[in-house]
């Protein structure tokens, strides 16, 4: 497998084709670095800007969980009446004093706030969930765009050791009297041609390098080439393997945490159906007679149910195209989980004919046909013709076996699970 892709402790992780991360550990001597996907996953979820914003989400709705369970404050008063009058209220000798003591009486509501902040809270938490899932696809996806392109370039390499060797020995038989020069001319061309075309394949793969280390906010890789054994496939379990976890995507998983929240709106619009009662404690002192006595009073707003039925009603809107998103959620992801299978079998299949059957052939005939230029049966166009049919079948075979990898990144996005994969044989 690819390697563990997100953090064991959150549950998540995404894992691809078996045999593709090399058992060596990362080099870290500068410019000759080897890094392996699992390093690029840790850095990524420890520092991609992305990510960071949405763990200071989850820390702002975890105040507004602080602030819904504190209490309304408590109102203290002070009243003086009939002071600082005329005749008898002359100064405050029939003054009367009241000290007052007044609070909300919430009705239970503010347990229904803390339960829709904390269902927010998880809301978030599941969205950063989805958000870490998607960035570690996201870096398996150019991990493997590096590992095609340090492949392809490889491959061309290779191609233009061949081709050097090709003018080289054209040369001699040119020198000799027994190739035309003409033939030396259509090599070098082609040596010309392939040298540029590496020389491309090395800019995309720096390229590829840095748009694989800006995941981590790193803008000068400290790597070179990545560590993959692109050429072992995979062999991936059925496909209603895959379709049970489907239920337990992330994607669905988050819809039911979004379903709390709307139940716990739901819950908050019902409440505040009920007007708060308001009640006061007073004790009043009767300064003419120097006497005490206790004043208490209850405020109920005359008021109905009704008031609130429009906020009730959305509310239960809300709740139910929650389970109509759900449904419709679930049917594109099994419809996507089925497209992209489809596709994986045709590339392992497309790869395994590749490796086994068109490339041998192909080698085989390359050869024949070398050996047969040599002893002046074919023509240069005929070698160059099989040398370059040679080369397109390897870069098929790298197509095809990175492909696989690509599409069990996407399945495994979708479903939030280790894909099931099963050992090829040797």
């Amino acid at each position: 497998m690819l390697g563990m892709l997100i953090r064991r402790r959150q549950g998540w992780r995404l894992i691809v084709a078996a045999g593709l991360i090399a058992a060596a550990h990362c080099a870290h001597a500068a410019g000759s670095a080897i890094l392996e996907l699992e390093l690029a996953v840790q850095r990524t979820l420890a520092n991609n800007p992305g990510l960071k914003s949405l763990g200071y989400q989850i820390e702002e709705q975890r105040g507004a969980v602080t602030q819904a369970q504190v209490a309304p404050a408590l109102e203290f008063g002070l009243m003086v009446e009939n002071a600082l009058g005329s005749g008898d209220f002359n100064a405050i000798d029939a003054a009367e004093t009241t000290l007052n003591l007044g609070w909300i009486l919430e009705r239970g509501k503010r347990q229904y706030y803390i339960d829709e902040a904390r269902a927010g809270t998880s809301m978030l938490e599941a969205q950063s969930g989805i958000a870490r899932l998607d960035a570690v696809a996201y870096t398996a996806r150019l991990f493997l765009n590096n590992l095609e392109a340090q492949e392809r370039l490889t491959l061309a390499r290779e191609a233009v050791d061949t081709a050097e060797k090709t003018v080289s020995g054209i040369a001699e038989r040119v020198h000799a009297g027994r190739t035309p020069p003409g033939d030396l001319s259509r090599a070098e061309t082609e040596l010309a041609s392939i040298r540029l075309a590496a020389e491309d394949l090395e800019h995309s793969l720096a390229t590829a390098r840095y748009e694989l280390s800006a995941q981590w906010g790193e803008l000068h890789p400290d790597f070179q080439r990545v560590a993959g054994d692109w050429q072992n496939l995979p062999a991936p379990a059925d496909f209603e393997v895959l379709m049970a976890q489907v239920e337990r995507s992330p994607t669905l998983t988050a819809y039911l945490t979004q379903r709390r929240l709307e139940e716990a709106k739901l819950r908050v619009a019902q409440a505040q159906a009920k007007p708060d009662w308001r009640i006061d404690a007073s004790i009043r002192r009767f300064e003419e007679t120097n006497d005490h006595a206790f004043v208490a009073s209850i405020i109920m707003p005359l008021t109905s149910a009704d008031r609130n039925r429009g906020s009730v009603q959305q509310a239960r809107a809300r709740l139910a195209r929650v389970d109509a998103e759900r449904a419709a959620s679930k049917l594109q992801i099994e419809t996507q989980l089925f497209s992209i299978y489809q596709a994986l079998q045709h590339s392992l299949h497309r790869a395994e004919s590749l490796r086994d059957e068109v490339l041998p052939l192909a080698e085989e005939a390359l050869t024949q046909t070398r050996r047969g230029y040599e002893a002046g049966r074919y023509s240069y166009y005929e070698l160059q013709q099989l040398q370059n049919e040679r080369l397109a079948h390897s870069v098929s075979l790298l197509e095809a076996s990175i492909n696989a990898r690509r599409y069990i990144v996407e399945i495994e996005r979708l479903t939030g699970a280790m894909l099931p994969v099963v050992q090829p044989t040797p």
